[in-house]
Order: structure tokens, then sequence, then C-alpha cells
């Protein structure tokens, strides 16, 4: 889990963790065959909250994948969170 600021941080991440923690032989990609792969998967805005996470369902080849969490959906589990605990 990482918060990502912006695009800058998420290549760092994509790079460094996620690749490195990926199923992929990467080594068989060429350079843009690699930033193709990282836009697909980048998050719809920043900042977010990023998850590297098993994913059984997809690609026989690839079970990793990127999860994002975005600010509106942290308030709403805090909101949510917050409501049981005063019940």
């Amino acid at each position: 889990m990482k918060i990502i600021h912006n695009e800058m941080e998420y290549r760092k991440m994509y790079l460094d963790d996620f690749r490195q923690l990926s199923d992929i032989d990467w080594v068989t990609f060429n350079p843009q065959d690699i930033e193709e792969e990282m836009m697909e998967e980048c998050p719809l805005s920043y900042p977010c909250v990023a998850f590297i996470i098993s994913n059984e369902n997809s690609n026989p080849l690839d079970t990793k994948c990127l999860y994002f969490i975005y600010p509106e959906q942290l308030v709403q589990c805090l909101v949510e969170m917050q409501v049981s605990t005063k019940s």
C-alpha cells in the first residue's frame, strides 16, 4: 500500500514495485510496450492509495494487479466507520 501523489510517483511505484512482484517476464517487453501497459493501469486521479493485490481471476500469466482507492472513497469509509462506532 502506497500513497501516490502524482504521475511521477506512480511511474516509480510501477517500475520499482509492481514489476518486481508481477509474474510477467518483463524482459520480453520493449520499452513502448511497458509504457503502454503502465498507462493502461494508471489511476484515474491523484492523490490515491495504491495496492498491489493477487487476482486469481485475471490473466493466468499475471496474477498481480493494481487497485486504487481515491480520497472520496476513503472519506465515505471513514463516515461509515464513524456511524457504526456510535451505534
